[in-house]
C-alpha cells in the first residue's frame, strides 16, 4: 500500500471516527462529506494562482525580515546616489562573495585527468613498494 492511499485511509477513519463522536447518522455524516467537497472546490486555485501564491511564500523573508532593514538602513545611504551606483553597493558583496565561492570551488575541483594520474601514481608507488619486500626476502631467505 501507498503513502498516499494509507494516508487517505488514515483521514477516511478518522473522519469517520469524528463524526461517529458527535452522535451523527449515516445521511449526516454523508451530507457533512459532500459540504466539504463543495467547500474545497470553491478554494481550488488555477495553477497560475499557484505559482503566485509560492513566489509569494519565496518572498516573505524578504519581504518581512530583509526588506525592512534595508529600507531603514541602506536606502538613506544610497538615496543621493545614482541608481547604478547604489545597485553596485547594495548587490556588490554578494556578488563577489558569488564568484569567489565558484572560483574556490574550481580551484578544489578534480577532473579525470587528475583522477586518472593519481591512480597512476599509487600503482606505481605500491609497485615499488611490492619490489622492495620482495628483494628483502630474498636477501633475507639467502
Amino acid at each position: 500500500m501507498s503513502a498516499i492511499s494509507s494516508s487517505r485511509r488514515a483521514f477516511k477513519i478518522a473522519f469517520m471516527q469524528k463524526c461517529a463522536e458527535a452522535g451523527m447518522t449515516p445521511a449526516e455524516t454523508l451530507d457533512v462529506a459532500k459540504k466539504a467537497i463543495t467547500a474545497l472546490e470553491k478554494q481550488a486555485v488555477e495553477p497560475t494562482s499557484v505559482t503566485g501564491q509560492l513566489l509569494d511564500v519565496a518572498a516573505w523573508p524578504f519581504k518581512n525580515l530583509l526588506w525592512p532593514g534595508v529600507k531603514n538602513v541602506a536606502w538613506p545611504l544610497v538615496k543621493g546616489v545614482s541608481p547604478i551606483a547604489a545597485g553596485a553597493l547594495l548587490l556588490g558583496p554578494p556578488v563577489a562573495g558569488l564568484g569567489a565561492g565558484y572560483a574556490a570551488a574550481k580551484a578544489t575541483d578534480m577532473d579525470e585527468t587528475d583522477v586518472d594520474n593519481l591512480r597512476k601514481r599509487r600503482l606505481v608507488e605500491e609497485y615499488r613498494q611490492q619490489a622492495q619486500r620482495l628483494r628483502e626476502r630474498i636477501k633475507n631467505a639467502k
